[in-house]
């Protein structure tokens, strides 16, 4: 499932203040709600359905953070490119 058909999903079951319910527009929820609280659970199913998917096991799973880099992540084909 991708990140645009989970929002399919939970668009009707969204509310907000001043939008009615399932009609808040998708830039307003992840600004107020937040990306990863939106997102986080799809993300995290789609990581382990791909790891599955190619017998991949997990060899050490961190938070990698270099400030000095900018990294770009396309989570539609679960590649990271350095630049």
């Amino acid at each position: 499932m991708a990140l645009d058909e989970y929002w399919s999903q939970i668009k009707d079951h969204l509310e907000l203040d001043g939008f009615r319910k399932g009609h808040v527009p998708k830039e307003k929820a992840e600004n107020t709600f937040g990306f990863d609280k939106l997102y986080g659970e799809v993300i995290t199913k789609l990581y382990y359905d791909e790891l599955e998917a190619n017998k991949l096991d997990i060899v050490h799973s961190s938070n990698l953070s270099i400030p000095s880099l900018p990294i770009t992540i396309s989570l539609l084909s679960w590649k990271m490119k350095f630049i």
